[in-house]
């Protein structure tokens, strides 16, 4: 069953949008169950300052850094290492291409990381009531939140995202995850199209992370068995391949897609011979084509460019228009989610769809005379609020 409601869905989660109440360590707070042992390894957490009854943990590694030879490809295990992981600052996020237009988003929200980037970045952060708050044997519902940033940027340090206020004051396990995004997570080379497996790296570090929580998240105090994925934009279209992708095993127990759907994925999702160009045209300009004759040498080349090096030709060229989206690979992602919904192929669990009702004013040109609200509203109605109406169908 899906349920879309244009404000209620958002508005039940607006206490996650939360900037003052950023996360500070505070050493005189009481120091009960703030360390955790996980598959990674054990976990030291803090007291939020502004909320004693709040445990956080930053930047909990959930596979291994995908540098080098692993970039590109599927997430791994990370190993688990007897030295304490300090879950006390916000951590990285994945390189992307934060050189947003002159938008509202951009030039007057606090969406850009406050921790830098690096590739070893696959981590999630979980907000948890103190251990004094939980009943003997009690667990607590667990929301998984996935950014947004059209598969281009994102990440998890961004401070909207800084859940205490919502877990100080609601019996719940906030997690945010990291994941990777543009030429990272969704690099579409060749060679990879050519091994005939997922090719979305991106969705499958969300995967990973899922089956991470499912095996840890109870440390936490989370019930791995009532665990949902909901997500914003990017993360919404993220959430609702969840049901597709797996539908026999989906982890989650519920998805809502927030200001997107999976039935316009537009953009996000792009034809698999125009993102093979784009790496290939990249591969080139950044001396990995001249002199590899195969696909698998300039894949191999392309593992070894400073990340950097590739974001700055993306962003310096903007003439190109690369597109580093996901791709229907039928396994990740899907371009006929309406045929398989009517078949039953998906998994049968509660999903929620809708946005805010002025949603589209952070989408639209940013001007000092103030937001256009007829063209916010025109854009807000076609992208979001009806395609949302006709997936509740």
């Amino acid at each position: 069953m899906v349920f879309w409601g244009r404000a209620s869905a958002l508005l039940a989660c607006a206490p996650l949008i939360n900037v003052a109440a950023l996360s500070v360590r505070d050493a005189s707070a009481p120091s009960d169950g703030l360390l955790v042992n996980t598959a990674s390894g054990k976990v030291q957490g803090f007291y939020n300052n502004t909320a004693h009854t709040v445990r956080a943990f930053l930047g909990v590694p959930f596979a291994a850094a995908p540098i080098g030879s692993a970039r590109f490809l599927p997430p791994q295990a990370h190993q688990s290492s007897s030295s304490v992981i300090q879950a006390t600052s916000w951590p990285p996020s994945c390189p992307g291409l934060f050189n947003g237009p002159p938008l509202v988003t951009f030039s007057s929200l606090p969406y850009f990381p406050i921790a830098g980037f690096n590739e070893d970045c696959l981590t999630v952060n979980v907000w948890t009531p103190s251990a004094s708050r939980f009943k003997k044997a009690q667990l607590l519902p667990v929301s998984v939140y996935i950014y947004g940033g059209s598969f281009d940027e994102g990440g998890t340090s961004i401070p909207a995202y800084e859940a205490t206020n919502l877990v100080a004051n609601q019996d719940i396990v906030v997690v945010t995850l990291n994941y990777r995004v543009t030429i990272f997570g969704n690099p579409n080379s060749p060679y990879l199209a050519s091994k005939g497996g997922p090719v979305n790296v991106g969705l499958l570090d969300q995967r990973f992370a899922i089956e991470w929580l499912q095996k840890n998240v109870a440390s936490f105090g989370g019930d791995p068995k009532r665990m949902i994925a909901f997500g914003q934009s990017a993360g919404s279209i993220s959430a609702g391949f969840m049901p597709f992708a797996y539908p026999k095993n989906p982890i989650v127990t519920g998805v809502g897609e927030l200001s997107a759907s999976t039935l316009i994925p537009g953009d996000a999702i792009v034809m698999p011979g125009i993102a093979q160009g784009n790496f290939t045209d990249i591969a080139s300009a950044v001396g990995c084509a001249p002199g590899n004759t195969t696909d698998k040498q300039i894949f191999e080349c392309m593992q070894n460019v400073p990340w950097k090096t590739l974001t700055d030709h993306i962003i310096g060229h903007p003439e190109k228009n690369y597109l580093f989206r996901i791709v229907a690979d039928g396994i990740t992602a899907f371009k006929d989610i309406p045929a398989r919904i009517a078949a039953g192929k998906l998994a049968k669990i509660p999903q929620f769809n809708g946005q805010l009702e002025n949603e589209g004013d952070s989408l639209v040109p940013s001007s000092p005379d103030g937001i256009d609200h007829a063209a916010a509203d025109a854009f807000g109605y076609a992208l979001l609020v009806c395609p949302a109406a006709r997936e509740a169908q």
